[in-house]
């Protein structure tokens, strides 16, 4: 599943007409719950279920596929709370399991109330590509939304169960057509905020995918030379951090810096390896004393050696699921532990995620344990003296 906390977004009480029709198709992989992006300091009103389905896409990051995509809003003033997706029922058992995700999410928040918007999946281009204007018109999207219709009473009992109200589901347009002519005001909003939406999850894995390179066993020779050097972490330490500066990706910076060169995605790797070095990064991070440095991150895991990935794909998934944008987190999140199944700080974050932790509490988290880290650090040095 895929969440998004809110803070400034409103949406409106549909009403109690909730049309509970058929449902049954099969499930894709399921995920956990996920945090993403924010609009920060923007109320908008979101009046009707077009205005939802015109704003999902907005919401998430991306344009979702045969899922169902629930708005929790808040006991005031309806404010709307926490924003998820989750693959789409096929039978009974996933309808309860989408309900009892949905459940985890919001159960976290003030919200007790939710909307429910169903998306089939997305039209093709001529040639093959996606696109998410308009939706593909055949008979298996018919019965895959008559079969999501059959299961949503079901939904509907077990989240009422739980003290959670459905006030509405939102359907597909009646004739199917999902273009919005006029750009809808969050769509203004997430311009002016700077966000870039993308057409499909997969489009966001792509930014931690692994490219073609021909010099990643120049990159991973190079780590081998350093590691052997046995350089001092307060060495390296100073090395790396020497780099984030110059690296540091400020809001004003427009024009974008250039490519990590092959000894510096070397660095990276390395650094973020001896676990002093990522806990104080990390430590910086949920204390927002750095700039983002997401872009970076992602040149290091686009080039390095899968054998190093999984540090690097796990300081990114923290940063990411600190600044709300829960979606990048999970596919770095993905990209760690298949490298490295085992790797603990990866599957802490996946945990927080799969639990439906907002941003705020699993930063206070993070925040607590190292500054319990400096504290026994400190003491130590105390002892030493």
């Amino acid at each position: 599943m895929i969440m998004t906390t809110h803070n400034e977004s409103g949406a409106s009480d549909f009403g109690s007409a909730r049309r509970r029709r058929p449902a049954r198709r099969r499930a894709r992989n399921r995920v956990g719950p996920e945090n993403a992006a924010v609009l920060p300091g923007e109320v908008l009103t979101l009046s009707s279920p077009a205005d939802v389905r015109s704003a999902v896409p907005y919401l998430l990051g991306f344009t979702p596929e045969r899922s169902l995509v629930f708005l929790a809003l808040g006991t005031s003033r309806d404010r709307l709370m926490v924003t998820g997706r989750i693959d789409a029922p096929a039978d009974l058992g996933e309808a309860v399991h989408c309900a009892d995700s949905m459940a985890s999410a919001i159960l976290h928040t003030e919200a007790r109330r939710v909307i429910i918007a169903y998306f089939g999946s997305l039209a093709r281009t001529a040639g093959g590509g996606r696109r998410g204007a308009t939706p593909s018109t055949g008979d298996s999207d018919v019965d895959a939304e008559a079969m999501v219709r059959g299961l949503a009473a079901r939904i509907d009992e077990h989240l009422h169960s739980v003290g959670i109200d459905v006030i509405a589901w939102v359907w597909e347009d009646a004739d199917g057509d999902r273009r919005v002519h006029a750009p809808p005001p969050i769509a203004v909003a997430a311009v002016t905020a700077g966000r870039r939406i993308f057409g499909s999850r997969a489009e966001v894995a792509e930014l931690v995918a692994p490219r073609p390179s021909a010099r990643r066993p120049v990159i991973a020779e190079t780590i081998a030379r350093l590691d052997a050097l046995r350089i001092p972490t307060e060495d390296l330490a100073s090395a790396f951090e020497e780099l984030l500066a110059e690296r540091g990706r400020w809001p004003d910076d427009a024009c974008g810096l250039p490519p990590l060169s092959e000894q510096q995605v070397a660095l990276c790797c390395l650094a973020l390896d001896r676990l002093p070095i990522r806990d104080a990064v990390i430590g910086a991070l949920v204390g927002s004393e750095e700039p983002s440095y997401e872009d970076l991150w992602c040149d290091v895991l686009h080039r390095a050696p899968e054998g190093v990935i999984a540090p690097v794909a796990s300081v990114l998934a923290i940063e990411a699921y600190m600044h709300g944008n829960g979606v990048l987190a999970r596919c770095a999140l993905d990209r760690a532990l298949r490298t490295d199944p085992g790797y603990s700080l990866a599957r802490l974050v996946m945990d927080s995620l799969n639990s439906g932790l907002p941003p705020d509490r699993v930063r206070a988290g993070f925040a607590s344990a190292y500054d319990e880290v400096c504290g026994d650090h400190d003491a130590r040095q105390e002892a030493e003296d």
